[in-house]
């Protein structure tokens, strides 16, 4: 996904550093998990409610903060 945003995808030293992230200035940072969405192929819907949804993007996120 990186890629097809543009942004350098190497594993050690892609995405943004606090320097290009001062630059961009404020607004919203998305982070993406692969592997966590429940919708089939070909369906556009999440099977989750919000609760369940939140829930699980604070799981991924703080094992994210751990990395």
């Amino acid at each position: 996904m990186a890629d097809l945003l543009g942004i350098d995808s190497d594993p050690r030293n892609g995405g943004f550093n606090d320097r290009d992230l001062h630059e961009m200035g404020r607004g919203v940072t998305h982070i993406v998990f692969p592997g966590s969405s429940d919708v089939p192929l070909g369906k556009i819907k999440t099977q989750r409610n919000p609760a369940q949804i939140e829930k699980l993007g604070q799981a991924l996120f703080a094992k994210f903060c751990k990395q």
